[in-house]
């Protein structure tokens, strides 16, 4: 009796087994089938920009204002692996600074710029960046800045943006551009004052010891 109801049960949880296998079946074709009704980010992102310049109605400020916000957010979100995202991520970056951006000729130079500064950000075509060059108003020569190769080739744009931050600060004088790059040139003779005492002093190994006890201090007071 007891072989019998085990063989009765044995093609009951057979059928239940295949029941939820053809369930699943189904659902996951449901999935499939939508699938491609979905957009990833970047190409959200484009529909977004190209919404933004749909010129069949007229769209106000403050709606402006926040599809603008939804692009960037999408932007940051977007992860930085070819050269055209980098563009994007860089414009969107420059933007929110109030800085330009424009694209060079050849599509492989970037160039961030304000009315004292530019970097000209070289690129390869895959995206990897060659060089980052500073040039500042009223000066011949262009200064290579590796921290910022570092940062946009690692994708670590926080920090990126925090140091052009602290550049635009260099210049927020209310004052002429002539005074701005006196300004400036003052402030790079302090640095190179205060490397060559800092070499003087090599021998004073506690920072508070050179602060407060040595003339590095004193002319950073």
């Amino acid at each position: 009796m007891t072989d019998s109801k085990a063989l009765v049960m044995a093609p009951v949880n057979g059928l239940v087994d295949k029941s939820k296998e053809l369930q699943k079946e189904i659902l996951m074709e449901k999935l499939r089938s939508k699938t491609s009704q979905y957009k990833n980010l970047t190409e959200t992102s484009k529909a977004v920009r190209m919404a933004l310049l749909d010129k069949r109605w007229a769209v106000d400020s403050a709606d402006r204002m926040i599809l603008q916000k939804c692009l960037d957010s999408l932007q940051h979100c977007i992860k930085v692996s070819s050269l055209q995202s980098l563009i994007e991520r860089l414009e969107c970056l420059s933007r929110q600074l109030g800085l330009k951006f424009v694209v060079g000729t050849s599509g492989v130079n970037l160039f961030i710029s304000s009315d004292m500064f530019y970097l000209e950000i070289l690129v390869e075509s895959s995206g990897s960046v060659k060089d980052v060059k500073i040039h500042h108003e009223g000066k011949i020569e262009q200064q290579s800045c590796e921290e910022l190769v570092a940062c946009i080739s690692r994708g670590d744009f926080a920090d990126f943006t925090a140091q052009l931050e602290g550049l635009t600060a260099v210049y927020q004088l209310n004052a002429e551009k002539k005074v701005k790059c006196k300004a400036f040139s003052a402030l790079q003779s302090l640095e190179e004052d205060l490397c060559t005492m800092r070499q003087l002093q090599s021998f004073i190994k506690d920072p508070w010891a050179q602060v407060h006890k040595s003339p590095i201090g004193f002319l950073q007071r």
